[in-house]
């Protein structure tokens, strides 16, 4: 027979035979006259009911330890994935300081050697450039003179490529400033013409350009571009 309480201090009990199980309800009055008259049944139905509790009690606890043990356990396993990944992190991090600080002398170096090579360039170009200046004022002949001024057309252009390829901020940014002045375009033909006919005279070709004459003489534009 197993029994248990009711709120309102009555009691349960229920009957097992070999053919029926059966619940029936003990009012207050008679469990205290059933108390009166055996407490024994009352104290085996009191140890049977805490016992039920206690069992209940302790599976409780033991679930709640389970559960108590596997969050330790989850716990344990994210705080070390944390770790782990803080590790990588770091080293990440230092690599990263690592290639900045040589990203940073690397463009020291670059910035230092383009300002030296614009110097070397620039010293013997500007003396090129006088030199031709200084000739054509000489007296000479037509095929000097036409020369000459190939040279010194040549030499400005090359300046201003220098110019160009050594500033830093134009290469950096992938800007390329192009001007707008007006310039003789059938006279920067001519000469773009005699420089490349030079060369071609080396090789044995002949060079022949035609301009048509509906093309003016000055046009607006970036003539070292043109001539490029």
């Amino acid at each position: 027979m197993g029994e248990s309480f009711l709120a309102d201090a009555s009691a349960t009990a229920t009957t097992v035979t070999l053919t029926d199980v059966s619940t029936i309800e003990i009012k207050r009055d008679q469990f205290y006259n059933l108390s009166v008259k055996h407490p024994r049944l009352v104290f085996n139905i009191f140890n049977i009911n805490f016992q039920r509790l206690r069992n209940s009690n302790d599976a409780a606890l033991k679930e709640a330890h389970e559960r108590e043990a596997k969050l330790e356990k989850l716990v344990n396993e994210r705080t070390k994935e944390l770790f782990e990944t803080m590790e990588v992190l770091r080293f990440t991090n230092n690599e990263l300081s690592v290639t900045r600080d040589n990203l940073i002398e690397t463009q020291k170096f670059r910035q230092q050697f383009l300002a030296n090579m614009s110097h070397e360039i620039r010293t013997p170009m500007n003396a090129i450039v006088g030199l031709t200046n200084l000739l054509i004022k000489s007296p000479l002949n037509e095929q000097q003179e036409k020369y000459l001024n190939v040279i010194k057309k040549s030499g400005a252009n090359l300046l201003v490529i220098i110019n160009d390829i050594l500033d830093l901020a134009k290469i950096e940014s992938g800007k390329m400033e192009l001007e707008s002045v007006p310039f003789p375009l059938i006279a920067t033909a001519h000469n773009t013409q005699t420089i490349l006919s030079l060369k071609a005279e080396e090789k044995g070709i002949k060079m022949h350009a035609e301009i048509a004459p509906d093309v003016p003489e000055y046009v607006l534009g970036d003539e070292t571009r043109i001539t490029q």
